[in-house]
């Protein structure tokens, strides 16, 4: 009887096939309670476990896979480190690509300034407590990941896809990059990490943005169509 779509893309493209209503959301709706409930206290005693008090954290999330391309920001931590010593990655996520990214981590000797953190289901925290999110994914429709990141004012920097490029304006809240230019995202990587002011402005930019994204706001999306 009607259809539902997430993105713009997909949106104007149902428009064309399908008969029926068409309809976009802002998603499915992030989880403002959870990610918003994080404290100061939290994050600093979260540094503090993790031994990361004095590191610019870079936060990284989604199942170890080929399509979330972990390898390209793995990659760039090793021009990111020469730059910015105090950098670390942190790859949140299980997946069939552990084993080779566990390889290629040692191979780069980057053991310091990369860590697998495995599932998780406190991500809220490592959010809460990073400096920037990336995402190099091939393909996505609308990285929820994404959104929680602008929820909690963190830049992005992010591979140029439809699914990014709905959420990020180059250079207002985040970056978009090549997914597979390693020396791009290094290049971003290390300009915020230089540059805290910057983050903070991109990340007060990305909070606006993240607005209808809300899970109460998209409920009532999904209210006024079910009506």
């Amino acid at each position: 009887d009607k259809v539902i779509r997430i993105n713009e893309e997909d949106y104007h493209l149902a428009q064309m096939k399908f008969k029926c209503p068409v309809y976009r959301i802002h998603g499915t709706g992030i989880n403002t309670e959870k990610y918003g409930g994080v404290s100061r206290e939290e994050v600093e005693d979260f540094r503090h476990k993790y031994k990361l008090q004095n590191q610019v954290i870079i936060l990284c999330t989604g199942e170890l896979n080929k399509n979330k391309n972990q390898e390209t920001v793995i990659t760039a931590m090793k021009t990111v480190v020469k730059a910015v010593p105090n950098a670390v990655l942190l790859l949140a996520g299980n997946g069939p690509k552990k084993d080779n990214l566990e390889q290629m981590i040692d191979q780069l000797v980057l053991n310091a300034h990369v860590k697998l953190l495995g599932y998780r289901t406190d991500l809220q925290k490592f959010v809460a407590m990073s400096d920037m999110v990336v995402s190099a994914s091939k393909r996505e429709g609308l990285g929820l990941n994404i959104i929680e990141a602008m929820y909690c004012r963190k830049p992005v920097i992010a591979a140029d896809n439809r699914g990014h490029r709905e959420l990020i304006a180059d250079g207002k809240n985040g970056y978009l990059v090549k997914a597979t230019d390693s020396a791009s995202f290094a290049d971003k990587i290390v300009a915020l990490c230089k540059n805290p002011k910057k983050r903070e402005a991109m990340g007060n930019v990305g909070y606006e943005k993240s607005v209808p994204y809300w899970d109460v706001n998209v409920l009532e999306e999904l209210k006024a169509i079910y009506r």
